[in-house]
């Protein structure tokens, strides 16, 4: 089912960041969020959204810690919570239905 998501960071949308929507059972839907934090999920192709039931999101965004760094391999720090990056920790749900419309904004917040 499509899917459209939009995820912020204390209020602000959240680009350049991965997310993705795993069901109980089946395939989990992905998508990188742009520039105002949103995007389309994608399953099987580019946006055919996700399986239809509930649904745990995560939401993961690394940021190079030296911005001239170049090349495949570089550090990183993680700007995202742990707890929302991993499908064992996060609070994140949404439930995908077939009647739609299947919109969700998430905000994510740092761990206190």
């Amino acid at each position: 089912m499509p899917v459209k998501v939009t995820v912020t960071f204390q209020g602000s949308p959240l680009a350049e960041a991965d997310v993705a929507f795993t069901p109980a059972g089946g395939r989990p839907a992905t998508g990188r969020t742009d520039a105002a934090g949103g995007f389309t999920l994608i399953t099987f192709r580019a946006n055919d959204g996700a399986m239809v039931g509930q649904h745990i999101v995560t939401v993961c965004k690394h940021v190079k810690k030296d911005p001239n760094a170049t090349g495949v391999y570089f550090d990183s720090v993680q700007v995202t919570p742990m707890k929302v990056s991993r499908p064992s920790d996060s609070p994140l749900r949404a439930d995908v239905t077939a009647s739609g419309p299947n919109e969700f904004t998430f905000d994510v917040t740092p761990e206190k």
